[in-house]
């Protein structure tokens, strides 16, 4: 480790920042120029002419309308969007983009109930009966409000919701009603999503999941056989002290 306190603070003192003398970038551009070699009799005049090449396409490049090229390319984790849809309520303002494949399937109660307070709670709209409802609870004295909450204010929500309606229906009532109704339970189920240019695959975090799971398990079982031999050897250790003192018992009745 003395590496790092020592020769590298002496190779900057003497050589200078490292961004003048870095030959990664450099390797990379020959590692391209060598990918322009086609007569290896000649490599010199292959990578001049493949350099010509690039250079022509991509200036006529910028001039081609209507033609996908590196400058106007859709990025990979691109979501179709150019910004915010003009939605209702903020929480469906965010566009996404959808893998294929999608599976019919039935939430079941638990799903259902988590899916239905995690749309309320990220809520902008709903934040102040979210609050509301907080200190009703604070007045009844309960001690795991955020628990209770999760579990009653989806109710309580759609109570509410429904006496403002009578009292006054207006267009951002109704938009609050329809979200207090909550969703449907036959719902399409896709293996992933992109938002915001972040791609969510739930393949590959379900196998990640899964690895992690199966090394804690081979760890607690390493874990258990360890102790199990332990406790083996502890018991021979005994079994070989009660043979020892039975010798010397032994020895000494026969004296």
């Amino acid at each position: 480790m003395t590496h790092l306190p020592i020769h590298i603070a002496h190779e900057a003192l003497l050589a200078g920042p490292v961004q003048f003398r870095w030959q990664f970038p450099f390797e990379r551009k020959m590692h391209t120029f060598k990918g322009y070699v086609r007569n290896k009799a000649h490599p010199e005049g292959s990578i001049a002419e493949g350099y010509c090449d690039n250079e022509c396409l991509t200036f006529c490049s910028m001039y081609f309308h209507g033609i996908e090229t590196k400058f106007n390319q859709v990025d990979r984790n691109f979501d179709g969007s150019m910004g915010r849809l003009n939605s209702g309520l903020s929480i469906f303002t965010q566009n996404v983009r959808l893998f294929k494949g999608a599976i019919d399937d039935v939430l079941n109660p638990t799903e259902y109930e988590r899916i239905k307070w995690y749309v309320l709670h990220n809520c902008d709209e709903v934040l102040p009966y979210i609050k509301e409802h907080e200190e009703e609870l604070k007045r009844q004295n309960i001690r795991n409000i955020s628990k209770e909450q999760e579990i009653k204010f989806a109710e309580w929500f759609l109570r509410c919701v429904q006496q403002m309606q009578e009292e006054e229906s207006t267009e951002d009532i109704e938009s609050l009603l329809n979200l207090a109704i909550g969703p449907e339970k036959y719902v399409a189920r896709y293996s992933g999503c992109i938002v915001d240019g972040i791609r969510d695959d739930m393949e590959e975090i379900v196998v990640d999941l899964n690895a992690k799971i199966q090394g804690r398990e081979n760890a607690s079982f390493i874990d258990d056989e360890s102790d199990v031999e332990n406790g083996a050897c502890s018991d021979e250790n005994v079994e070989a002290e009660d043979i020892s003192s039975d010798d010397e018992i032994d020895d000494d009745s026969s004296m």
